[in-house]
């Protein structure tokens, strides 16, 4: 419905209809307060779909880590260390003093791999 013709071809059906427009209220103080009270409201991140999906990629992600060989974790925490590097020399070069989203990524993996080698070393022990 782009071109002026269908415009005017499709406001002369609603004319010809007869039909009432839409209805509407004016909002009312108490509209407005509640409104305002909507808007004071914190929302935390895990509250949202957004934080519902990071919580279910971690589950993912420690269910994923917890089947892995242990050779596969040793890959994934040089993989990570290189990206730490590289991340930490961007963040040198342009000044930003901000943590990197690798270094939070990197700290979980590598604490989920201690967990799970020390839980392994555990249980081979015994």
């Amino acid at each position: 419905m782009g071109n002026k013709h269908d415009k005017l071809a499709k406001w002369k059906e609603i004319l010809l209809s007869k039909k009432l427009p839409s209805s509407f209220e004016v909002w009312s103080n108490m509209n407005k307060a509640k409104l305002n009270d909507l808007w004071k409201m914190e929302i935390k991140l895990e509250d949202t779909a957004f934080g519902c999906q990071a919580t279910i990629k971690k589950i993912k992600l420690n269910a994923a880590i917890i089947t892995m060989s242990i050779n596969k974790l040793n890959e994934i925490e040089s993989k990570i260390k290189k990206s730490k590097a590289i991340e930490s020399q961007k963040l040198r070069g342009s000044g930003n003093k901000c943590r990197s989203q690798w270094s939070l990524i990197g700290k979980v993996v590598c604490h989920n791999i201690l967990k799970f080698n020390n839980t392994n070393t555990d249980t081979n022990m015994s």
